[in-house]
Formats: C-alpha cells, sequence, structure tokens
C-alpha cells in the first residue's frame, strides 16, 4: 500500500508478523550453533536439499549419488547431474 505521497506503507500487523518470524529465525539459529546435535542436523538439511533439488528436476537420487564424508559433509558423485538436469532442459 502507498500513502499519498507515493510511500510504501506496511500495515503495522504485518510489520509484527515480519519482526515475530525474525526473532523466531534468530532463536533457532542460536539454539543452532549451541546443539549437540549441531553436525547432524546440517547433514540432514543437506540431504533434504538435494532430494527436494532432484524432485523439482523430476530425477531420481539413488544412495550410490551421493556421498557424506566424516565430517558430515555432504557430495554429489562425479557423474551426479541431477542438480542441474533442470538448467539444460532435461
Amino acid at each position: 500500500m502507498n500513502d499519498d505521497g507515493g510511500r510504501l506503507c506496511i500495515p503495522p500487523d504485518t510489520v509484527l508478523a515480519y519482526a515475530q518470524a525474525h526473532a523466531a529465525l534468530d532463536l533457532l539459529a542460536d539454539h543452532l550453533a549451541h546443539s549437540p546435535v549441531r553436525a547432524p542436523w546440517t547433514t540432514r538439511i543437506a540431504l533434504a536439499e538435494r532430494q527436494a533439488l532432484a524432485w523439482v528436476d523430476n530425477g531420481s537420487l539413488s544412495d550410490e549419488s551421493l556421498r557424506i564424508d566424516n565430517l558430515g559433509r555432504v557430495t554429489s558423485t562425479a557423474y551426479d547431474l541431477t542438480h542441474c538436469r533442470h538448467a539444460i532442459g532435461v
């Protein structure tokens, strides 16, 4: 919404909702930073992201196409193209 001067006016309830969401994200980030399950959680997030990308690209994601190292980092194999199938139009 704009006021008569062409400036954007955001309703107070919308501003409050954004502030509450921002506070919740800050709290979540703080809990994650101090959590003993931080490493497994970030690995699960990375796996979920890869699965979501494969789903969006209508591709399959086999267990052999991902690797998890000793530090919990998730990487694709050298021949896994599921992350770029959409980009090349397949």
